[in-house]
């Protein structure tokens, strides 16, 4: 059955060359390949419509049986990002940057799955980011001390665990694409 999709039966109604362009021209693909980590920020404050587009992202990301656990907390305290700082040993970024979200999942509401709603949660962050010029990193958080420490600091419940940390700034550094 179709779909309604644009690109539904691609294979059966375009010519090979048509196919390629699509792929080659596609701005969905481009980000997807060009998308690097970025470490070295300009210190220049992210614009506020820009970092809504960029949590809305995160919510539109898929989850196992549409549960979604996520949760996303925002923050731009220097002092407390210093803190986080401190706390990650690859996040040492961090006070230069202008803006942190720690992507958390809510193992009460999807026990164990929480951990793949986050990752994808986290790469439509990623994503977005890239796509309206911000640089951004994925520091994991993992499942010992430092979630605890996360959840510890930021005054989390118990069921909701720290699951990414992504460091969001403007780009002092540009890298090539794979």
């Amino acid at each position: 059955p179709d779909c309604g999709h644009p690109l539904r039966g691609l294979h059966r109604e375009y010519h090979k060359k048509e196919v390629r362009f699509m792929l080659e021209n596609n701005p969905v693909l481009d980000a997807i390949r060009s998308r690097r980590s970025i470490r070295k920020y300009t210190g220049e404050p992210i614009a506020e419509p820009v970092r809504r587009a960029i949590l809305e992202a995160g919510f539109y990301a898929p989850s196992a049986m549409n549960r979604r656990p996520f949760h996303f907390v925002s923050i731009t305290d220097r002092e407390l990002m210093q803190k986080l700082s401190d706390l990650h040993p690859y996040a040492k970024m961090l006070p230069q940057a202008d803006w942190a979200i720690i992507v958390c999942g809510d193992e009460s509401v999807s026990g164990p799955f929480y951990m793949d709603d986050c990752a994808a949660a986290t790469q439509n962050i990623l994503l977005a980011a890239h796509s309206l010029g911000v640089g951004a990193v994925w520091r994991g958080v993992d499942h010992t001390e430092r979630q605890q420490s996360f959840g510890e600091l930021l005054g989390l419940p118990e069921h909701i665990k720290a699951y990414s940390l992504i460091v969001l700034g403007m780009p002092t550094e540009e890298k090539e694409t794979l």
